[in-house]
């Protein structure tokens, strides 16, 4: 057994008797561990925030790109449709 690992280090002023397990052992180890994980899954959830976000601005740019287009294409298409019809009506 490790007994180094149950005795208080002197520089540390924890507030914890002597005996009680420091570093990673005990609960303040696993406070630390849960803590860590924590952040590590926050980490994550920002991460994955992040890349819906840039799919999500990516899939909007192609709409109003597809918008833009459709709307230029009927708006020369139109003349030509209604001069054409006007030349259907005229040589009629």
């Amino acid at each position: 057994m490790n007994h180094a690992a149950y005795t208080a280090h002197p520089s540390l002023d924890d507030g914890l008797p002597a005996g009680v397990p420091v570093g990673d052992s005990g609960l303040i180890g696993s406070v630390e561990a849960l803590w860590d994980e924590l952040r590590g899954l926050a980490r994550s959830d920002v991460e994955l925030a992040a890349r819906e976000t840039r799919r999500a601005g990516d899939g909007l740019a192609s709409i109003l790109a597809y918008g833009i287009a459709g709307g230029v294409m009927l708006a020369i298409a139109l003349p030509g449709a209604a001069g054409a019809t006007i030349l259907w009506l005229v040589n009629r």
